[in-house]
C-alpha cells in the first residue's frame, strides 16, 4: 500500500436505482428519485461499508446535489452514524446533453450516425459535456478533499459515469462499470506536491463492457 505523511481515505459510492436505469434512459443531469429497490441497495451499501470494513470509521459524506444521490447518501449516513453530511457540486453526474431522457436506440433514430453505443460514439453526443470536464471535476473532489480532509476519512456518492472515467483515470486502470450503490475505497494523498492514490477495497468485480 503506498503511504503518505496525511493520509485520506476516501469512499465513493454510485447512487441506487432508479427506474430510468431500468429502462435504460440517459439520465445525467436530470434529477431522478430513486426507487424501492435503489433504497434498498443503499442500505446494503451502508452494510458493506460497516460489516466488511470495520476498521474505518467514516467522518463526513459528501454527495453529488442530484436527489438520487443524496437520497442515498442520507441512508447510508444515516446507517453509518455520520451527520456530517453535505453536497457537493464537483460529483454531479456527466450532463448527456441531447440524449437525456432517451435511451439509446432512441437517441440513435435521432442521429443515426452515432452507431453502435460506445464510449466512443457517447463522447459524440450533441451537447454531452466533454470528457476531459468531467474528469477535471472528479479529480477536483478528490483532491480538494484530500487537502482538506488529512488523516480523515470522506464518503463521496456520486455516479456511473463520473466515477469510472475519473477513478481510472487516477488509478490507472479500468476499473469497469460500477453498478448502482457499489463501492469502492482510495487512499489519497501528495508526494512532491502531486496526488497519488490506491484503491484498497471495492465490493464488485469490476467487469469492463
Amino acid at each position: 500500500m503506498l503511504t503518505f505523511p496525511h493520509p485520506t481515505i476516501i469512499g465513493f459510492v454510485r447512487h441506487g436505482q432508479t427506474d430510468w436505469n431500468v429502462t435504460g434512459r440517459f439520465q445525467g443531469s436530470s434529477d431522478t428519485p430513486l426507487n424501492d429497490l435503489g433504497r434498498a441497495q443503499a442500505a446494503e451499501a451502508a452494510e458493506y461499508l460497516r460489516d466488511q470494513l470495520p476498521h474505518i470509521r467514516w467522518a463526513a459524506v459528501r454527495h453529488s446535489p442530484l436527489q438520487r444521490a443524496g437520497e442515498t447518501a442520507a441512508i447510508i449516513a444515516a446507517s453509518i452514524g455520520v451527520t456530517d453530511i453535505s453536497a457537493l457540486p464537483a460529483l454531479s453526474e456527466r450532463h448527456w446533453g441531447v440524449a437525456e431522457g432517451r435511451t439509446w436506440d432512441e437517441l440513435t433514430d435521432r442521429w443515426p450516425k452515432l452507431g453502435v453505443d460506445s464510449e466512443q460514439a457517447r463522447n459524440k453526443i450533441p451537447g454531452a459535456e466533454p470528457l476531459d470536464l468531467l474528469d477535471a471535476r472528479g479529480i477536483f473532489a478528490v483532491e480538494s478533499t484530500a487537502v482538506q480532509h488529512p488523516n480523515q476519512t470522506v464518503l463521496m456518492v456520486s455516479h456511473g459515469t463520473l466515477m469510472r472515467s475519473t477513478l481510472s483515470k487516477l488509478l490507472g486502470f479500468d476499473i469497469g462499470d460500477v453498478p448502482n450503490a457499489g463501492v469502492l475505497v482510495l487512499v489519497a494523498g501528495f508526494e512532491d506536491g502531486e496526488l497519488r492514490t490506491e484503491l484498497v477495497a471495492r465490493s464488485f468485480d469490476g467487469r469492463v463492457r
